[in-house]
């Protein structure tokens, strides 16, 4: 092994007793101390499978691994593995032990034997860095699971080992503490520990030195971000371009976008080159108003709060509130993101919405029902108003695949062959090939494949309102799309959807959105009055990428650029006004390039 290899691996075998294939197929190799390295892939492609290798909590079967100069399928070697690289657990209640937040950043550091002062002084500036220093002394078990995912965090930055890896660590934590985390990464980096950044997002990809990506067990790709997004498989390995460098690719045809030739590509274009191109291009043009968009009737309420007020006890003897005085309506056949920080009140209200909780006063009325009405069948006002829990593994309890999804059917009292059409037909929308995953027990699939399962399981009832908490964490790219389309879907067929959510870019698809701070309503109303007409930032959140590129250009090209929420219709925009532009200036043109008809 190199000097300068930290970790490497040489035909890296392993396998699941359960699986039909192996989940790490004949790996090859290095990586250097003080790298910064992205590890990405599909749902189930081994990354997770990977990580756990490194630290010695599975075995390897065949070939050869050493970490930082150990082997950790040796026993005697692990410790010292284990006190210089700690790592961050997809799920955080996988590495949470002690019952106090404080106690818990510390626990590590006690098995080390660190010294108390030393200790109090890293618990300290862990609790700083994951911005949960006023939950120093709360039980552990009141936490969203968002502070879950902080805490989990905080302890493996206590133990300031010289590598730290992290698997899908921001996935369930609020923009404003992902941006946090980043730069943390960053400047941890940059003091030369070796990062290890397992992530489905490919804007956290492109901050890495370094990308490697699996697929089905393999190693398909080791490079740098920019060659990795050159790459046409990106799609074929569960992949896909960053927001900006998407845009900026869509718009390449009309103007470049990207450096003068000869210059390295820009693979996140900042908001300030975007709009100075824009306006460079449209500062002469002719640009007529744009339409006022289409306003919706007034919809019959699906669900109704009240003055709805939930508190739960922390354990001390105190109550924490959880939602204060919340009245809010959403529509019959509308899609909603509810939206906020971690803590904020919005997976207590789901479970208030489909009678899992009861408001301690004011009521909820879900599809007309009083929740705290007595003598109505619970059950079935559950089954009308399906949730799908944000902790996935949670609703996840039978042997096999086939049988979790069948289960809400057959409590319906549908039994034999349309149980399983149903579930057959869920697990196929969900991209679980209903022959492939059957049989496959849910404990074994990866974290992405059994939240896609649990949803599978709420589609498999056909409910009236579809209630998801944060349906597309730990998914990957072509699921986290795949499954917004399914949400748009059920929509355009009458359906109510609800939803969670800490992707803006998820939450300006919802023809309603609901902003939740410390258990109140901090904003009610469509997508496009919350991300240009108010300030998202001031309630944790962050507005869209082609939101911001549009908010930067002049007032007039504002005007007639309208207000789109995502890429496509940004770009379709302004390839129009563009083509109007050319128009005025004599200029002649494609209908490829100025399309006659488009829509913002």
């Amino acid at each position: 092994m190199s000097l300068v290899d930290y970790i490497r691996a040489r035909e890296l075998n392993f396998s699941y007793p359960s699986s039909t294939r192996p989940v790490l197929n004949a790996l090859n190799f290095s990586i250097q101390r003080g790298e910064y390295l992205a590890i990405l892939g599909a749902n189930g492609s081994g990354k997770s499978s990977l990580v756990r290798c490194l630290i010695g909590l599975l075995p390897v079967e065949e070939g050869q691994l050493s970490v930082g100069g150990f082997d950790p399928s040796r026993e005697s070697e692990l410790r010292a593995i284990r006190g210089e690289v700690s790592m961050v657990f997809q799920s955080p209640n996988d590495q949470i032990i002690s019952t106090v937040v404080d106690l818990d950043v510390a626990f590590g550091l006690e098995n080390l034997g660190v010294e108390p002062q030393e200790m109090g002084r890293r618990v300290d500036r862990a609790l700083s860095q994951t911005a949960l220093e006023e939950e120093r002394s709360s039980p552990v078990h009141v936490l969203s699971p968002g502070k879950l995912q902080s805490l989990a965090l905080a302890g493996s930055l206590a133990m300031e080992g010289s590598c730290l890896i992290l698997d899908e660590a921001s996935s369930m934590i609020p923009p404003e503490a992902r941006a946090s985390l980043l730069k943390l990464l960053d400047s941890l980096s940059a003091q030369g520990k070796t990062i290890l950044n397992v992530s489905h997002s490919m804007d956290e990809a492109a901050r890495a030195q370094r990308v490697i990506v699996l697929s089905q067990g393999r190693l398909v790709f080791d490079g740098s971000p920019a060659s990795l997004f050159e790459r046409p498989e990106l799609e074929d390995w569960g992949l896909c371009l960053p927001s900006s460098l998407k845009l900026s690719r869509s718009l390449k045809a009309l103007w470049d976008i990207d450096p003068e030739e000869g210059q390295p590509p820009v693979i996140n274009p900042s908001v300030q080159d975007f709009s100075q191109r824009i306006f460079k291009r449209l500062a002469n043009a002719a640009l007529p108003a744009e339409s006022p968009p289409r306003r919706q009737g007034p919809n019959e309420a699906a669900i109704v709060f009240e003055n709805v007020s939930f508190s739960y006890p922390d354990g001390g003897g105190e109550l924490r509130h959880a939602l204060r005085e919340v009245s809010f309506s959403i529509g019959r056949g509308q899609l909603c993101a509810i939206l906020g920080p971690s803590g904020a009140g919005k997976s207590s209200a789901l479970q208030l919405a489909n009678a899992l909780l009861f408001p301690e006063s004011g009521r909820v009325l879900c599809l007309g029902v009083d929740t705290r009405q007595k003598k109505i069948d619970i059950a079935a006002l559950r089954r009308r108003a399906a949730l799908c829990l944000q902790r996935a593994d949670t609703a996840l309890f039978e042997s096999s695949a086939a049988e979790d999804v069948a289960y809400g059917p057959r409590q319906a009292g549908i039994r034999g062959r349309e149980a399983f059409r149903r579930a057959k037909r869920a697990m196929d929308s969900m991209g679980l090939a209903f022959e492939t995953f059957q049989h496959a027990h849910p404990r074994a699939l990866s974290g992405g494949e059994r939240r896609r399962l649990a949803i599978a399981g709420i589609l498999a009832l056909s409910p009236e309102i579809y209630l998801f908490d944060e349906p597309t964490s730990s998914l990957d790219p072509i699921a986290r799309e795949h499954t917004q389309a399914l949400m748009r879907g059920l929509r355009d067929e009458g359906k109510t959807v609800i939803f969670t959510s800490h992707n803006m870019e998820e939450a300006a698809m919802a023809d309603k959105v609901i902003v939740f701070k410390g258990g109140r309503i901090a904003f009610d109303g469509s997508p496009q009055r919350l991300f240009y007409d108010k300030n998202p930032e001031a309630w944790g959140l962050e507005r869209p990428f082609c939101v911001r590129v549009a908010s930067e250009l002049p007032a007039s090209i504002r005007q007639a650029l309208g207000r789109p929420l995502d890429s496509k219709a940004l770009t379709q925009r302004l390839l129009f006004l563009a083509g109007l532009c050319l128009d005025t200036q004599g200029a002649k043109q494609s209908p490829k390039q100025a399309p006659q008809t488009a829509k913002s």
